[in-house]
């Protein structure tokens, strides 16, 4: 793994991620300081780079911002025929079984040259996984996907909403500044 500052965008400084997991296979920025983890599904179902907002920095200590790369084998998808819009259903469909989900946008994009789905979602969930007294907060997602023969990419990030729009223009930067590596 490669780490260094690169400019800023929006006050925001980028260091820079290089997968050492060959699955990943991608080089992207993402926010200096957030911390990082590369890990594999049971099987080797999917693989994938989550990066997170550090604690210090959260207004609110639970939940905090993320950005998740999740790289899934067309095999392992669970949708039949598995096509980016078939993927983006599924998700779509998954997450409007939360509290006040909805979707609020949904687009065609390109992504590395590549087409790709943009979806923008919001809904509530607890504040936290284990615990006794959870507290149902608003978050809002968005999911970009796209495919790589037979790979599928999809980028997550979620956040409460205030955090959202926070880091929403330097998120669009790492989104943007993603490569796969061969």
């Amino acid at each position: 793994m490669m780490a260094s500052l690169f400019g800023c965008s929006s006050g925001f400084k980028y260091a820079r991620y290089s997968s050492s997991d060959p699955e990943i296979n991608i080089k992207m920025d993402y926010l200096a300081g957030w911390k990082f983890t590369e890990d594999r599904g049971a099987k080797n179902s999917y693989a994938q780079v989550v990066f997170i907002e550090p604690l210090e920095t959260r207004k609110e200590k639970p939940l905090g911002a993320s950005l998740a790369v999740t790289v899934i084998d067309s095999s392992n998808i669970g949708v039949s025929p598995a096509t980016i819009e078939t993927v983006a259903d599924d998700i779509v469909k998954k997450r409007l079984m939360f509290s006040g989900a909805k979707v609020m946008s949904r687009s065609d994009m390109k992504m590395r040259n590549r087409k790709a789905v943009d979806i923008l979602l919001s809904y509530k969930r607890t504040d936290k996984i284990y615990s006794y007294n959870p507290k149902m907060v608003s978050v809002k997602e968005r999911i970009v996907i796209f495919e790589d023969g037979t790979k599928f990419y999809m980028i997550k990030y979620k956040a409460r909403e205030e955090p959202f729009e926070k880091y929403n223009k330097a998120i669009n930067h790492c989104v943007s500044s993603l490569r796969l590596k061969t």
